[in-house]
């Protein structure tokens, strides 16, 4: 449906005809483009509910927690064990120990989690990756960030088949790698960052899902080393 023809559906009243020409307040235009999002409140008249009664899925989708991940807000430890127990209870078996305990304790991550992630609802699995990744930074595991990214490259060519994913994978994609590249360590005192970018940042979606490719790096230009982070190139 056009943002029009949504705009006469949801809100009915707000559209009319004026001369010959079509007067609206124009919010899907805006939704599409991405210029601002529909209030989430609790009402009568919320929005996401009402879309939800004429296409199902729509508020899962809306109010995943993936979006509130992907934010640049620093998290704590605290609200990213939050988050992971949001999950619901088939993801959180594999996450934690005994969910019916009072205080439910996080299994170590290791491969057997990644693998098991890897076979789950997808768009859950890269929520839990960022998450992870996220926590890697606060404690400085590197083993953690490795298993976590190792975690979101294997998910990326079923992320690439979600036709909701189908318009912005490639700049969903470009977006993580930058913002949560791996780590190196040419010595004990100092830490690179190697910025590796998903294929689908090209939009190779089809070669992507046919050959198995996972990724490819970008030429390096040059790079500069320090004491703390820094980058390889672009």
């Amino acid at each position: 449906m056009s943002a029009y023809a949504l705009e006469k559906c949801f809100h009915p009243l707000q559209v009319r005809c004026v001369d010959g020409k079509s007067v609206r307040p124009r919010l899907w235009d805006r939704y599409r483009d991405g210029v601002m999002i529909p209030k989430d409140k609790p009402s009568v008249d919320n929005l996401i509910d009402r879309v939800e009664e004429h296409v199902p899925f729509t508020a899962w989708w809306f109010r995943h927690v993936l979006w509130r991940v992907l934010q640049p807000k620093l998290l704590s430890q605290e609200e990213i064990d939050e988050m992971l127990f949001d999950f619901p209870d088939d993801i959180k078996a594999v996450l934690f120990d005994d969910l019916q305990a009072q205080f439910p304790k996080q299994k170590p991550f290791k491969q057997e989690i990644v693998a098991q992630l890897s076979n789950f609802r997808h768009l859950d699995s890269l929520a839990i990756a960022i998450l992870m990744v996220r926590r890697s930074e606060l404690i400085g595991s590197l083993e953690l960030r490795d298993l976590v990214l190792s975690l979101y490259y294997a998910i990326q060519p079923a992320l690439m088949q979600l036709n909701e994913l189908e318009l912005c994978f490639p700049d969903l994609f470009s977006y993580i790698d930058s913002q949560y590249p791996p780590w190196i360590y040419p010595s004990p005192s100092e830490r690179m960052r190697v910025v590796v970018f998903s294929e689908g940042k090209f939009g190779y979606k089809q070669s992507y899902a046919t050959t198995g490719k996972t990724l490819i790096k970008k030429p390096i230009d040059g790079f500069a080393l320090h004491s703390g982070d820094c980058d390889l190139g672009k």
